[in-house]
């Protein structure tokens, strides 16, 4: 994707690139804002496991054709009324910053 696809998309996040969200009791979330039964994983079988789980690439390739992914519906929620996500922060500080450089 480039600069322009990724601000244009709807979709794409790239915290499942770079950060997972792990509680205390081993269940693991492609971000802090993930509902609690849209977890993908357990960190007490490895985290390279879960980094590289089914489920963190069938996230991770939604994402770069620009789908929705059940787990991302708060920043979906906040992005249609009007808010500035997660999603839309960690996109311009991280890759649109990068670009800039």
């Amino acid at each position: 994707m480039d600069k322009k696809q990724v601000s244009d998309s709807k979709h794409f996040c790239v915290l499942p690139w770079i950060h997972m969200h792990v509680w205390p009791n081993g269940k693991t979330f492609p971000c802090c804002l993930t509902p609690y039964e849209n977890d993908i994983g357990d960190a007490n079988i490895g985290l390279k496991k879960v980094w590289n789980s089914e489920k963190m690439r069938e996230l991770r390739l939604n994402m770069l054709n620009d789908k929705p992914s059940v787990g991302c519906t708060r920043c979906y929620e906040h992005e249609s009324t009007g808010y500035e996500s997660l999603r839309v922060n960690a996109i311009e500080i991280i890759i649109i910053g990068l670009i800039m450089r």
